[in-house]
């Protein structure tokens, strides 16, 4: 890193990964340092074994074949802004895909839409609100938003005032399928996702979310695609 990006960087890394742990200790206090300190001691110290984006009990609870009953007679909007709420897995400085889905986000914000962001994650491990946005306030990559961002929790879903519900990758298919919300479910396109994935389960199964809701117009389950061009 010297090497490639200079002293300045370096340094400045240096005092981000130092200050971090007094960062959650003002924002988020001891309980949760002391938590966040356990977990990566016991990362280090067990086996990592493979863990998939999705949860195993949201894959366990979706039966494509069967429509859900909240997705029967979904919301009609006629007029006025809409309230949408966006499923997507916690985004990175450097993810391309995440970036170009905040810029749609925003371009919905500019229209007079109400926006709210749910990060969805498969890891036992917490994802800290207050660092995502840090994150994207650090960066020029992300537009600013006034969307609030929040965990998305199984048993509460997203709010009740939700009109249109994104799923934005095949993971977040499923937690946006089995939402109880009788929001109009979407799902929003960058590219042909299974072409990230080796020829294995996760490419060739055809269960996934990926061969239902990413290559037809009206896919099974009440999804409608919404496409966006790549930035990859």
């Amino acid at each position: 890193m010297l090497r490639e990006q200079g002293p300045r960087a370096l340094f400045a890394k240096t005092a981000r990964l130092t200050l971090r742990p007094f960062r959650i200790l003002r924002d988020e206090g001891p309980r949760a340092l002391s938590a966040r300190v356990l977990r990566k001691a016991h990362t280090r110290l067990t086996v990592n074994t493979p863990m998939m984006l999705v949860a195993s009990a949201d894959a366990e609870a979706v039966d494509w074949t069967v429509p859900a009953p909240q997705l029967a007679d979904p919301i009609v909007v006629k007029e006025g802004p809409v309230d949408i709420s966006w499923i997507m897995s916690p985004p990175g400085k450097e993810s391309g895909g995440h970036q170009n889905l905040f810029r749609f986000i925003e371009f919905a914000e500019r229209a007079g839409h109400r926006c709210t962001i749910y990060l969805y994650t498969s890891s036992e491990g917490q994802v800290s609100i207050p660092e995502v946005r840090a994150m994207l306030s650090s960066t020029d990559a992300y537009p600013h938003l006034d969307a609030d961002i929040r965990m998305f929790n199984r048993d509460t879903g997203v709010h009740r005032e939700t009109q249109a519900l994104f799923a934005t990758g095949w993971e977040t298919a499923y937690p946006a399928y089995l939402d109880s919300s009788l929001a109009r479910r979407f799902y929003f396109v960058q590219d042909f996702e299974s072409s990230f994935y080796p020829s294995a389960a996760s490419r060739c199964s055809p269960r996934t979310p990926t061969s239902s809701a990413s290559t037809a117009s009206r896919p099974a389950g009440g999804f409608r695609t919404s496409s966006a061009p790549s930035t990859a």
